[in-house]
């Protein structure tokens, strides 16, 4: 039995899909679109308002099915949210359909807040849900016994019988089952009192459906068919039962099919039926559901939600199920999004089809400023439908973007022939956006090259389908109430052009305008005065660079040092400070980063603080490894240190010096100068993670001279506070092309005997680039590739070559990461930070460029 309830289900739906696809094809064939389009033209302004408000009416009327269960439940709800709930959830019911789970789900988590018994709640839910087809029923029962007059469809179309047949039993079923449920068990019961709740259910169905068929006729006498209530409801019933066991939402094409087939079986135009059904589409859909999601916005905004948490009552009851609510609470916050946008992309269009399908009235001013105004208003609309994305990240640019393009397409159709009615609509939507606008709180999001890409396409989709529309409709019969080729291709190309151009221009302007700079510029003495009393990290002295900004945590106690490069935000290493601050200060650096659109990188970070970022939803790639060197156990005595013991003790006999500065000389500085010049030959230096020589940075740290027995500079080392008493790392190091071999060896063999005279307990070698990086069959493939290229790459060095240098000191490896968002690519991140490197230090350069023109400038004419 369940394997033939399980067929039934797919193959009922099926056959009336095939059915309609089937009869689409021989019904329509005969009928001309545009001529239906036209017989709607016909309707007055006063008919077609009368019946907008008689098909909300109609509609409002389902809002009395939540009246009904709430007042079976026994639930304390204020009637007016009763019924604006109600309303929403049966409109996005009649229209988005599945099964009733959208209103279903509305209904469950905005009425659990007043009941401790959510599965009690879910039944009524359930109860009033099925309730929806109980009117149906009834009237399907009435066309079984006559009541309503048999007709042409049920006399043609025989195989319809065992289909009113099963919809008739609906209802009875629905009775016997919450009578048997009340006998049977009166603890259970659902409602209060059942028997009553249900008949209230099933009087507000068959009010419903009897309202949407009065709407019917009533728009078949405003469009001069002469016919019977008995017949139009007829054809209205067996239609209905076909769209709802199509279970396509709304019915969709099987209703419509239907009732148009059966209508014309009595004779009537079949282009006036097709009117008919589309302006019944528009007053008892279409614009329901606008308003639903404009109550939609409205109701779950996130200050009405905080404001159902505050309430005495619902407060307790949420902290209860908490984890239910934060999910349900996401879920509202979606749908509010989704109503938001959805609302725009429907007013977009009706701007679109203003443009496009109506008749084309007399100019208010002149005939030029009326095309302009079409131009503007399409031109708007693109512009509207391209920022749907930043109106559902809530950003304030697109908020900005959506608004000028509303009020600018209010103001074009006042201009255009006085439209008030287009006017008002986009009034009452620029009105919402007035009042929802605290909650666009994000300044702008990430766009990235492919989303451009994207949004092109789009724009460029939108731009051809009017072209094409609009050249289609200039073909038809008495085509003169349109508008002519000539003005179709003038809007398409005035889109064409100044959609981007506005959007270019207002992003720019935005900017310039609303987006600032994170953190504050480099300040020597801010930074200064933190490390003397904060501790610091292996890079944080790369600061004194002045390349970087710097961001400090509100309690002053942590730093960042990032840079902005292009659309993301570079950060070097770990943060600086108290540990107890790192949260703090990555919390409120990621909160403005997101805030203003940008993706941060995080570069180098220590396998200690992974955890950190991965809160962040941040993946990792490994860089390398640094050296690090335990000074307290590093010796050059015993058998397998007499390399070092050699060159060590030759340097000396030979008259080598090895001396040590806190602060160099001008004249050292230029002696240093000419070694670092001649050791980058036509390198260009580096920047961000890799020290530079510039004279104000290499006087932060101590520096080693090396020079042979005539005081030639043959090399130079420069060092890095860690600023942590236990710690200090290796810089520049650079030397004379003809320096002696072994000559960085017993350099690095003085600084460390020196770091450990200082007191210091750990000697920092720096990173060895992809390090042990890929070197196992389950590292990331990502990782894998990487390693085999750069490890067999030249570039600058090799980093295989560098790893054995260092590794002759048996440091002790510790990993350094690159941390990237999840949603973004590896290489993406890895290119960019790779091309700011290689740009070197923009501060040195600047002040080379300012050299050159001072020294241009100071030249005799």
């Amino acid at each position: 039995m369940d394997k033939i309830k399980k067929i039934g289900k797919i193959a009922i739906p099926l056959l009336v899909i095939l059915y309609v696809i089937y009869h689409a094809k021989t019904e329509l064939q005969s009928i001309s679109i545009r001529e239906a389009i036209r017989t709607i033209h016909l309707l007055s302004s006063a008919e077609l308002t009368l019946l907008i408000i008689l098909g909300l009416l109609s509609v409002f009327v389902m809002a009395f099915y939540d009246v009904a269960m709430i007042k079976g439940l026994g639930l304390a709800v204020p009637l007016k949210k009763c019924l604006r709930i109600g309303f929403i959830a049966n409109s996005l019911n009649i229209v988005l359909g599945f099964g009733g789970l959208a209103g279903a789900t509305v209904r469950h988590a905005i009425y659990r807040s007043y009941t401790k018994d959510t599965k009690k709640l879910l039944f009524g839910i359930t109860w009033a849900t099925t309730a929806t087809l109980m009117g149906l029923s009834i009237l399907a029962l009435l066309i079984l016994i006559n009541l309503i007059p048999d007709n042409n469809l049920m006399q043609n179309k025989p195989w319809m019988f065992p289909v009113i047949i099963g919809m008739a039993l609906l209802m009875p079923i629905y009775f016997a089952t919450s009578f048997v449920r009340e006998k049977k068990n009166p603890s259970s019961r659902t409602f209060n009192n059942p028997i009553k709740t249900v008949s209230a259910l099933t009087i507000v169905s068959l009010l419903e459906w009897l309202c949407a068929g009065s709407i019917l006729f009533l728009l078949l006498e405003m469009f001069q068919i002469d016919t019977s209530y008995s017949v139009v409801l007829g054809v209205f019933v067996i239609a209905s039962i076909l769209g709802v066991i199509s279970f396509v939402p709304g019915g969709f094409g099987s209703f419509d099919l239907t009732f148009l087939i059966g209508m014309s079986s009595y004779g009537y135009h079949e282009e006036t039926i097709l009117s008919v059904l589309l302006v019944y589409r528009i007053v008892y859909f279409f614009i329901p559901f606008l308003l639903s999601l404009l109550l939609t916005v409205l109701e779950f905004s996130s200050s009405t939600l905080r404001k159902i948490e505050s309430k005495p009552i619902i407060g307790p009851a949420l902290e209860t199920t908490g984890v239910v609510w934060a999910l349900y609470r996401e879920l509202l916050t979606k749908l509010w999004d989704w109503a938001l946008c959805i609302l725009l992309f429907v007013t977009a269009w009706i701007n679109i089809a203003s443009v496009l399908i109506l008749p084309f009235q007399t100019p208010l001013i002149s005939k030029g400023v009326s095309n302009f105004s079409y131009n503007l208003i399409f031109t708007f609309s693109v512009i509207i439908l391209l920022n749907l994305r930043g109106i559902f990240n809530r950003t304030k640019k697109s908020y900005y973007f959506v608004m000028v393009g509303l009020i600018g397409s209010c103001i074009a159709h006042l201009l255009k022939s006085f439209d008030y009615e287009e006017a008002i609509i986009l009034a009452v939507i620029i009105g919402i956006l007035i009042i929802i606008r605290k909650q666009f709180q994000i300044e702008s999001v990430l766009i990235s090259f492919f989303y451009y890409i994207f949004s092109a396409i789009i724009g460029a989709g939108v731009i051809l389908l009017y072209y094409v529309m609009g050249t289609s409709i200039t073909t038809i019969e008495n085509a003169s109430d349109f508008r002519s080729f000539p003005q179709v291709l003038e809007t398409s190309i005035f889109a064409l052009c100044f959609v981007p151009i506005l959007i270019g221009l207002g992003t720019y302007i935005f900017r310039k305008i609303r987006v600032k700079d994170l953190g504050i510029p480099y300040d020597r003495e801010k930074l200064h005065s933190f490390l003397q009393q904060y501790k610091g990290n292996s890079l944080t002295h790369l600061g004194y660079m002045g390349d970087k900004r710097m961001f400090f945590s509100s309690n002053g106690k942590a730093l960042i040092l990032f840079r902005k490069y292009r659309n993301r935000l570079v950060v070097l290493g770990d943060p600086s400070g108290e540990h107890s601050s790192y949260s703090l200060v990555l919390n409120e650096f990621m909160n403005e980063a997101n805030n203003y659109g940008y993706v941060v990188v995080f570069y180098q970070i220590d396998q200690s603080t992974m955890h950190l970022y991965h809160d962040f939803g941040y993946q990792f790639f490994k860089l390398g490894e640094e050296a690090c060197v335990n000074i307290d156990t590093f010796s050059i005595s015993g058998k397998k240190q007499s390399n070092f013991r050699a060159n060590y003790n030759r340097f000396n006999r030979e008259g080598y010096t090895f001396e040590l500065f806190n602060c160099v000389t001008d004249e050292q500085l230029k002696e240093m100068e000419i070694v670092s010049n001649q050791w980058l030959g036509k390198r260009k230096e580096k920047g961000f993670s890799m020290g530079v020589f510039c004279k104000d940075y290499v006087k932060e740290g101590p520096i080693c001279l090396v020079r042979d027995v005539n005081g030639t500079l043959l090399a130079f080392a420069s060092l890095m506070p860690a600023y942590d008493e236990n710690k200090i790392s290796i810089d520049l190091m650079r030397h004379l092309p003809e320096a002696p071999v072994g000559t960085m060896d017993t350099l690095f063999l003085h600084l460390i005997f020196w770091a450990k005279e200082q007191g210091y307990h750990t000697f920092n070698l720096g990173m060895a680039p992809l390090s042990n990086v890929g070197t196992q069959n389950e590292s990331f493939l990502a990782e894998r590739i990487a390693g085999t290229i750069f490890n067999n790459v030249r570039y600058m060095y090799s980093f295989s070559g560098l790893r054995r240098f260092k590794g002759k000191y048996h440091p002790k490896w510790q990993g350094k990461y690159l941390a990237f968002r999840k949603n973004k690519t590896l290489f993406a991140s890895i290119i960019l930070v790779t091309r700011m490197i290689g740009k070197g230090n923009p501060i040195e350069k600047t002040k080379k460029v300012h050299k050159k023109v001072q020294e241009k400038q100071s030249l005799p004419s």
